[in-house]
């Protein structure tokens, strides 16, 4: 958490497209902020975390939820960037134990079968849909 805000000048965001960030950030939520709330924090992690400058803010006041929902082309950008850098990060496609993604995929391929995606957004689902499953790339790396 120190790292990241040294490098950006700012905690993770609930909005970001980065997988790590999202990641971050419901760390920050579930266990910091909890943590410090229901006094369950430890000592050496609570002296850290108020160093870093709105890390044990309530979680309402550090990060709003956005004013609008996302629009739908926003949240399937959001996922595919998501699919990308898991694909880039692991050499396959999510598998089924990344269900939200799994099933997001899915979903996306049957909108690109059927013709829904504009061009730009159809070469990059065809991208990520050209990675193995994780079946087929634990058999290429024997």
């Amino acid at each position: 958490m120190s790292d990241f805000y040294h490098r950006n000048g700012r905690l993770p965001s609930c909005t970001s497209s980065d997988l790590a960030e999202l990641n971050l950030n419901m760390f920050l939520n579930t266990t910091l902020r909890t943590g410090f709330r229901e006094g369950t924090l430890g000592p050496a992690t609570t002296r850290i975390a108020v160093t870093i400058p709105g890390v044990l803010d309530t979680i309402e006041k550090a990060d709003p939820k956005p004013e609008r929902p996302l629009k739908r082309g926003e949240r399937f950008n959001r996922w595919l960037t998501r699919a990308e850098e898991f694909t880039a990060a692991n050499g396959y496609r999510p598998p089924y134990a990344e269900n939200d993604l799994y099933q997001w995929l899915l979903r996306a391929g049957k909108k690109l079968d059927a013709g829904q995606l504009d061009a730009a957004t159809a070469d990059r689902v065809t991208a990520v849909l050209a990675y193995p499953n994780i079946r087929q790339y634990r058999e290429q790396q024997r």
